[in-house]
């Protein structure tokens, strides 16, 4: 499983880098039915805008990658990390509603 992290109008330090990679770290083991080197996460993080100094200003986007599928999910939230965990918990949600739909499908 290889996560890639962008950041745009956002100093990425290595405390929020961490931060990502231990939040979607915690993906893979809903994502174990898929060979691990076909698994890949993309994360970007950002600014909406640079004049704005209240409100909802950091976005956060995931894209999880497996054959076949491709899972996305995003937030604006006034908290950087506020807008990580909502990402997270969204692809966990879709992932897992994708596992249950492959769980029903085999069972015919």
């Amino acid at each position: 499983m290889r996560i890639d992290i962008l950041s745009s109008k956002l100093e990425l330090t290595s405390a929020l880098s961490d931060y990502i990679e231990k939040k979607l770290q915690k993906l893979e083991k809903f994502l174990k039915r898929f060979p691990q080197e076909s698994v890949t996460i993309k994360a970007e993080l950002g600014k909406t805008t640079d004049h704005h100094e209240k409100g909802s200003i950091f976005r956060a986007e995931g894209r999880v990658t497996v054959p076949h599928t491709t899972f996305y999910a995003d937030a604006v939230q006034e908290d950087l990390y506020a807008a990580i965990d909502k990402v997270a918990d969204e692809l966990k949600r879709q992932i897992l509603a994708d596992k249950e739909k492959y769980i029903s499908a085999r069972r015919g």
